[in-house]
């Protein structure tokens, strides 16, 4: 086990946290079989659940698993339409020549050898010359054209098999006129795939699920959908026996009860206590208190997020912290504001639907910071 003095982080330690995330990549066995199965059945699939569960890291490693190589568009990075257009170019680019070449020629390309040369002809043929000319670029340009973009998806999958990895679906509709339409990409997507097929692969928090495969959506009742959840009991178990880290069954059981399996957190607990110097057994209590005492000025920052989503946020925020559901004595608050609320904060991550009319917060370490008390499972009623 790590040691370290009170009050001093050990290198040891910090090193550890890639490694916890590598280990429970690992142990999520179940999951990561899910969508490699879903992946060979289906050219459409879709990947759910709340935020910061792993739906990333679990995709990017079933596509490792079955040797796809995506088109990776983030919508998190997207700003706009052009900065849209930016990301598909570069990411089609990587897909079509051998990463050291892209790495010459969009950083050093007067020095670039003659395969990288090469290389590049082969962009402009795919690409064309305007497109090719942005994928190498470090920046976007305001004049770029998306549609041409999207369309030169349909140019690459002419030669080769590809698949079209959209991530974090949300994260344009959680700025208020946000330039890039999510969905209206998705409806662009599957237009161009019916002319020239490719796979599409979406991951998407779980509220905006009816948006992409609902009536009104691009994959209605089309393709199939894998739920992510929180990493089991099982699976931190297996992290721990992986890392060597001798954490007793019950601390590990009251210590993802009080952190209710968030993975942030978790992780957090994990290290801590693989970097505890004291006699006896550390108790869940005192390491999660250690943890939610350590405000990082997140529960501020939370808040702030909360309200700047929608007037009623950091209310609602402030009312799930306390196990009070938001629909509850709402006062002068309409039902439909209260709702459209609870949405917008469900997008952003902010809150969980643990079931029908129940709430928690995500983070349950902002959970405890806002109330003050140590945390306990279940949502609001």
């Amino acid at each position: 086990m790590v040691k370290r003095a009170r009050g001093e982080v050990s290198p040891d330690v910090r090193e550890l946290i890639p490694e916890v995330h590598r280990a429970l990549d690992d142990a999520r066995v179940r999951e990561r079989a899910e969508i490699r199965e879903a992946l060979e059945a289906s050219n459409f699939v879709g990947v759910e659940g709340e935020a910061e569960v792993g739906k990333t890291a679990l995709v990017a490693r079933a596509l490792r698993d079955a040797q796809i190589n995506p088109v990776r568009i983030d919508l998190a990075a997207a700003a706009s339409e052009a900065h849209l257009a930016h990301i598909i170019a570069r990411a089609l680019a990587r897909v079509l020549i051998a990463p050291p070449d892209y790495s010459l020629l969009s950083g050093t390309p007067d020095l670039a050898p003659s395969s990288a040369r090469s290389a590049r002809l082969h962009l402009e043929r795919v690409l064309g010359a305007d497109l090719t000319q942005l994928a190498l670029s470090g920046t976007a340009k305001s004049d770029a054209s998306l549609q041409s973009a999207i369309e030169a998806i349909g140019a690459v999958a002419e030669l080769q098999h590809s698949t079209v990895w959209i991530d974090h679906v949300e994260s344009p509709g959680l700025t208020s006129r946000h330039p890039v339409d999510p969905f209206g990409l998705l409806w662009s997507l599957r237009a161009t795939a019916q002319r020239t097929p490719f796979a599409v692969v979406v991951t998407a928090n779980g509220a905006v699920t009816d948006d992409v495969a609902g009536p009104k959506g691009a994959f209605h009742m089309d393709g199939t959908w894998v739920r992510v959840d929180r990493p089991s009991p099982s699976a931190w178990a297996s992290v721990c026996d992986a890392l060597g880290l001798h954490i007793s069954e019950v601390l590990l059981t009251d210590l993802l009860r009080l952190l209710e399996c968030y993975p942030p957190a978790t992780i957090m607990a994990i290290v801590e206590v693989a970097g505890l110097r004291q006699e006896g057994h550390p108790l869940a209590d005192d390491i999660v208190r250690r943890l939610a005492s350590l405000d990082d000025g997140t529960a501020r920052l939370t808040l702030a997020y909360a309200r700047g989503l929608h007037r009623l946020g950091g209310e609602i925020i402030e009312r799930v912290a306390h196990r009070v559901g938001p629909y509850v004595d709402r006062g002068p608050s309409k039902p439909e504001d209260v709702r459209r609320a609870v949405l917008k904060l469900r997008r952003a991550g902010l809150i969980s639907q643990v079931r029908p009319s129940a709430y928690r917060l995500t983070n349950p370490l902002v959970a405890m910071r806002l109330r003050g008390t140590l945390n306990e499972p279940g949502g609001t009623d």
